[in-house]
């Protein structure tokens, strides 16, 4: 599956994006909440439970919980941009 190929890759571009952002935040003595991506790592996991319910999903639910998992990744990528901008300078 296509779409499975593109989530996996977000998902692992967040990983890799999330430790970068730890590091920083080790070297400046910060938490996670300093800037604010408490709600993001929820909102990934609750992506991945969605990629679940799009394993599971009929033909008429697939679109339904495919738009739930895009408007996540499209909210996390903006939110790790903003924290990313944070260590710029």
């Amino acid at each position: 599956m296509r779409y499975r190929t593109e989530i996996d890759a977000r998902m692992t571009e967040f990983e890799e994006t999330l430790h970068e952002i730890k590091t920083k935040m080790e070297k400046r003595e910060e938490n996670m909440k300093d800037i604010g991506l408490d709600d993001t790592i929820r909102k990934h996991k609750k992506a991945k439970d969605k990629l679940k319910d799009l394993e599971r999903a009929d033909d008429r639910n697939w679109k339904k919980v495919k738009d739930e998992i895009d408007k996540l990744y499209e909210d996390i990528g903006e939110e790790l941009r903003k924290a990313i901008t944070h260590y710029v300078g």
